[in-house]
């Protein structure tokens, strides 16, 4: 089970593909799992990434209320993974927090 620890969280995640990368964001209470229908069509073209927030899905931590949290930990998630500049795609809660800059400096 692939994660990935960033700010004080242990974050699910799962990539698929070749080429720029795309990050798949969910909304509140939702699981990566969602976005199936999607993930391999998409990974022929991208190097496609899809994560549990922290505290939904498989991912370890108590969730947080703000959405700038989760930007950063987005944030920090691509750049663990090297991902980052990456295009971001974001559904419902996800959608908000994908237009959010983070208040972290870039890497």
């Amino acid at each position: 089970m692939p994660t990935a620890n960033v700010n004080g969280a242990e974050l699910y995640y799962e990539e698929l593909g070749s080429g720029p990368p795309l990050l798949l964001m969910l909304g509140t209470g939702a699981c990566m799992d969602l976005w199936t229908s999607v993930f391999e069509r998409l990974a022929h073209t991208y190097r496609v990434i899809a994560y549990d927030r922290r505290g939904f899905g498989r991912s370890a931590s108590a969730p947080r209320g703000k959405f700038s949290d989760h930007t950063r930990d987005a944030a920090a998630l691509l750049a663990e993974l090297e991902a980052a500049p990456a295009t971001v795609v974001g559904w419902s809660g996800g959608g908000a927090i994908a237009v959010l800059r983070p208040a972290i400096p870039p890497p």
